[in-house]
């Protein structure tokens, strides 16, 4: 498993469409939202706020891509 806290270049965005889109081949399991004290288990439409952390879990080799576009900032 792997923990990403997501970048700048997220926010506003539906993070299933963004994976899917660039081909990525993981699985958000769960995004804590710290400031508001909830634990999320995301569903296709959801969208990133500032300062989430998502998890993730996927093959080692597919991570890199991953944490890039999650970190990415504007």
């Amino acid at each position: 498993m792997f923990i990403i806290v997501a970048g700048a270049g997220l926010i506003g965005s539906e993070i299933t469409k963004k994976l899917v889109k660039n081909k990525h081949d993981v699985v958000v399991i769960d995004v804590d939202r710290e400031e508001e004290g909830e634990f999320l288990i995301p569903r296709g439409n959801y969208v990133i706020k500032e300062a989430d952390t998502v998890f993730l879990v996927s093959k080692s080799q597919f991570i890199k891509q991953a944490t890039d576009l999650l970190t990415r900032v504007k």
